[in-house]
């Protein structure tokens, strides 16, 4: 699987695949009604999670990384709902009977898409609603993206909401709630592959699951007979020489993740008790 360019600044990556549906970045992940993992035929792992709209969401407990204050950031779901006719909550960060969230997307009940974004807690900055009406039985890739201080929300690569506010989204203790409100705006929905990047990730609808790891400078060392040979290999960043890590070429083979989706250059180091070292062809996957 081809490495995710911008995996570090992940902090929730959920397939919706397994039982608990667990979050790869590590936050407790609770179910709550009857929110479980359903299967799904058009989901690429062939299951999602399910929710019936009757007191069903899952949440994923606060932490830190999840403040996602004044920084660009992506979050991309598929939400397929199965009936139209009530509020429905994709996710939100907002404690129970709070007025204020950071953000909060939703469906209202005609089937139009909102987006709220508070920056001070105590309003907020603006509330779009589209004129798009989602269809029930259709599956969507959702998309909600901050730049600078623009905020977008996609469904399927359209844009349908936008605003902007300035300053960092307002902070709260709040889990991350889906699939429902916290007690309320229950989703009778199918969603999958939830992913929140703290990072300018591009705009458009996966053609293919996540990837679950960074993207790796990855290669061969060969000797001056063109033997594969097992020798230590430093992987830098090529803009600014910083050292994204030091292997061995097992085999011949090596992998270092890198630090970021900027190009990348590795050395390989012979012999350094000559005046003069000799750096041995590195050839790249």
């Amino acid at each position: 699987m081809a490495g995710d360019p911008y995996w570090n600044s992940v902090v929730v990556a959920m397939h919706m695949s397994d039982t608990g549906l667990t979050d790869l970045k590590g936050h407790t992940v609770a179910l709550l009604g009857n929110a479980a993992r359903v299967t799904n035929a058009s989901s690429f792992s062939g299951y999602s999670a399910g929710f019936d709209g009757a007191g069903d969401y899952l949440t994923i407990a606060h932490a830190a990384n999840l403040d996602l204050g004044s920084g660009d950031f992506h979050i991309g779901c598929f939400f397929t709902t199965s009936a139209l006719g009530a509020n429905q909550t994709i996710h939100t960060k907002r404690l129970t009977n709070a007025v204020y969230a950071p953000w909060h997307l939703y469906v209202d009940v005609t089937g139009h898409m909102v987006l709220s974004i508070s920056i001070t807690g105590s309003s907020s900055a603006f509330v779009s609603t589209s004129t798009l009406t989602l269809t029930a039985g259709t599956r969507y890739y959702i998309e909600l993206i901050r730049s600078g201080t623009a905020f977008t929300a996609y469904a399927n690569g359209t844009s349908f909401c936008s605003g902007t506010a300035s300053g960092a989204l307002m902070t709260n203790t709040s889990y991350i709630v889906v699939g429902g409100d916290n007690g309320a705006n229950y989703s009778t929905a199918k969603i999958d592959d939830l992913l929140v990047t703290r990072a300018a990730r591009p705009q458009g609808v996966p053609s293919a699951t996540f990837a679950e790891a960074m993207v790796a400078v990855s290669g061969t060392v060969r000797d001056a007979s063109n033997t594969l040979v097992a020798k230590p290999v430093h992987v830098h960043r090529e803009s600014d020489g910083a050292l994204a890590g030091i292997t061995t070429s097992t085999g011949g083979v090596f992998s270092v993740d890198a630090l970021d989706a900027t190009p990348h250059y590795a050395t390989c180091i012979f012999d350094n008790t000559t005046a003069s070292p000799t750096i041995h062809n590195i050839t790249p996957f």
